[in-house]
């Protein structure tokens, strides 16, 4: 992560960025000067070897978007000098999550939403990997596997859209 932030072209240098991250990326310390310099908001998974020195409740809104946020806790970690979120959510299907984050402005259950989208983004990415690999593309060449992963969402835009016209409005 440091080395990547010292490329100039680095994202972690972008004003105003949300970071939706793998918890391997949790430094605390890090992400609170990139928080402070340039107002960067990281939304990661709780390890369980971080150490908690305190915690504070703080309100949940009975609101549609906050269905499933169990508790929104400020808290202190022992390797950060700022508070810290973090929100317990539990999964339609009962699953509980915990959520780390270093914003104190977003709905509880937007994290949670938010979080949930990047798990899908990289289960995406995940399958492509795996069903879509290198050795079963159409060619070697970066063109070539260009093609085929336009091609591929290409399909699925197109098969989601005739989805949604056969199965009509009520399902959109």
């Amino acid at each position: 992560l440091k080395d990547y932030d010292r490329l100039p072209t680095a994202l972690t240098r972008t004003r105003g960025a949300l970071f939706v991250l793998d918890r391997a990326f949790i430094d605390a310390p890090f992400w609170e000067v990139k928080q402070a310099r340039l107002g960067i908001t990281l939304i990661t998974r709780m390890k369980a070897n971080l150490r908690i020195d305190s915690t504070e409740s703080l309100p949940v809104c009975n609101a549609p978007h906050n269905v499933g946020v169990v508790r929104d806790l400020r808290i202190r970690l022992a390797s950060a000098h700022q508070p810290w979120r973090l929100i317990t959510y539990r999964a339609r299907r009962g699953r509980t999550v915990e959520f780390l984050t270093n914003d104190f402005d977003l709905p509880p259950g937007v994290i949670a939403f938010l979080y949930s989208r990047r798990w899908e983004e990289e289960k995406c990415f995940d399958t492509w990997k795996n069903d879509f690999s290198q050795a079963k593309a159409w060619g070697k060449h970066i063109v070539a596997i260009d093609n085929q992963v336009r091609l591929a969402i290409l399909t699925s835009l197109l098969v989601a859209i005739a989805l949604a016209r056969a199965l009509g409005p009520k399902h959109s």
